[in-house]
């Protein structure tokens, strides 16, 4: 099973170095065992972002329209909660978890974890 960790639409920084260190998190405490973890993001990236992944040598994920789903594949969602953001292929019973720093407006019918703080980013969290 692969669980995708995927930020909002028009990524910014702070969704896209959320979903890659959230992912290796979650490889190394084992969260998900037997799961390849993979980062994944919505969209080309900015400059900013850019930049910064190429200062620190950091691969950017791949495009998750690119991406072949499986039914058993899973997702997490990092700095987004609200649906207009998620793309069509996620649907609700397929989230996992997710890890925001944004207002909440989410109506899941299936339980979920679900971790959002007011701080100033995602990747605080």
């Amino acid at each position: 099973m692969n669980i995708y960790v995927t930020g909002h639409k028009s990524p910014d920084l702070d969704s896209i170095t959320s979903a890659i260190v959230y992912s290796e998190l979650l490889r190394k405490i084992k969260k998900y065992p037997g799961s390849n973890i993979i980062p994944v993001r919505r969209g080309a990236l900015n400059k900013e972002t850019e930049f910064v992944l190429e200062k620190f040598d950091v691969k950017a994920p791949e495009d998750l329209d690119t991406v072949e789903i499986s039914s058993e594949d899973g997702f997490i969602l990092v700095d987004h909660n609200e649906e207009t953001q998620r793309p069509k292929k996620i649907g609700e019973q397929k989230i996992l978890e997710i890890v925001d720093h944004h207002k909440v407006n989410i109506n899941f019918g299936v339980p979920l974890e679900v971790n959002v703080m007011p701080v100033g980013s995602t990747s605080t969290i």
